[in-house]
């Protein structure tokens, strides 16, 4: 990697001691740190170093997870619950544990392509699919012994999983408690209430939140805007199997079928 490269990482990161007068090497050493990576001999770990500063030039700050708080939406806007941009739904505050043992400082998370830098023994707040990918991170280890029945010797596998990357999880980020914590959370509680107060604004935010385009949305260019309000209205509920002009029972049941599709428990009225 270039030095260039590294200023501008380290621009990014916000390393104000980091200028063009040092050595390459002083400045790798800086991004490492921030990264939550020791410098070392060893060549899978100086990859891993590359890897994690070429995530960082692609994707820029938002890739790094950081102790952020809740960060909201803007008034007359939905959240966004993406994998890019800042995730403002649902965070939860967690430390990954230095153990002393393979740790993989800065461990890469990925959440349908995007990523996510966890740096390793500091305070961050992650959105919510990104703890759930984390808790679900799991190693394997096998052990092969022989055992001996009659006149045979069998290959025996011994099978033990653990925690690929120990955490603690130290609560909902504060502010984000009732925040949701997908799209679908999202959407579905929006459906409950039947879409109130929804301006054109926010069913063009639902759609690109659902990757809807005009075309499939049905919008023509000039299209009034309370004809393109209720074009997406159709196209969103058409999308995602919601029946429309339905009673709030009906609305509260088909929400947590979807819920309990999705693996969530059903909500409350």
């Amino acid at each position: 990697m270039t030095k260039q490269q590294l200023l501008q990482i380290a621009k990014t990161l916000g390393l104000t001691s980091v200028d063009r007068t040092m050595k390459v090497d002083d400045i790798r050493t800086a991004v490492n740190a921030k990264l939550g990576i020791v410098d070392s001999a060893d060549d899978q770990q100086n990859q891993k170093a590359e890897s994690l500063s070429r995530v960082v030039l692609q994707h820029g700050k938002e890739a790094i997870a950081t102790e952020s708080g809740a960060v909201t939406a803007q008034p007359r806007n939905i959240p966004n619950l993406s994998p890019s941009g800042q995730w403002e739904g649902k965070r939860a505050r967690i430390r990954r544990v230095k153990t002393g043992h393979n740790d993989m400082g800065g461990a890469i998370f990925n959440w349908n392509g995007w990523p996510t830098i966890i740096p390793i023994d500091q305070t961050v707040d992650v959105a919510w699919p990104i703890f759930g990918i984390i808790q679900n991170t799991v190693g394997m280890k096998m052990n092969i012994r022989q055992e001996t029945v009659g006149d045979k010797v069998n290959n025996v596998k011994d099978i033990t999983h653990y925690d690929k990357y120990p955490f603690q999880f130290l609560g909902v980020t504060p502010g984000t408690e009732d925040l949701p914590e997908s799209a679908w959370e999202y959407t579905l509680d929006a459906y409950v209430g039947d879409f109130k107060d929804f301006s054109v604004r926010m069913w063009r935010q639902l759609c690109v939140l659902w990757e809807i385009n005009d075309a499939q949305a049905n919008i023509k260019p000039g299209t009034d805007p309370d004809e393109e309000s209720i074009a997406r209205s159709n196209a969103i509920h058409y999308h995602l199997n919601l029946p429309q002009g339905v009673d709030l029972e009906t609305r509260q049941r088909v929400r947590n079928e979807k819920r309990q599709d999705i693996g969530m428990e059903a909500k409350a009225a």
